[in-house]
């Protein structure tokens, strides 16, 4: 069961919590506009190393989001990786 599933009252005000998608935007490209937009999935601890070979941080888990609809207030929750 989802986070939001299970908790799907705002704590402030009550509200009903509801799914979003939180993305970031790369810069446009100047002839068409277009830009690429990556979906925010994962976190990792705050003094995280890159990798040597790849430049990549090693994820701690995944982020699952939500925002009240009556005060609009944006909830994330992390979601540790399970141990393999």
């Amino acid at each position: 069961m989802s986070h939001t599933a299970s908790h799907n009252a705002c704590p402030d005000c009550g509200g009903l919590l509801q799914g979003i998608a939180l993305f970031g935007r790369g810069p446009s490209n100047p002839l068409s506009g277009a830009a690429i937009d990556t979906a925010v999935l994962y976190y990792t601890d705050a003094g995280a190393k890159r990798s040597r070979w790849l430049e990549m941080l090693e994820e701690q888990g995944t982020v699952e989001t939500s925002m009240c609809t009556a005060c609009h207030r944006i909830f994330l929750y992390g979601i540790p990786r399970r141990s393999t």
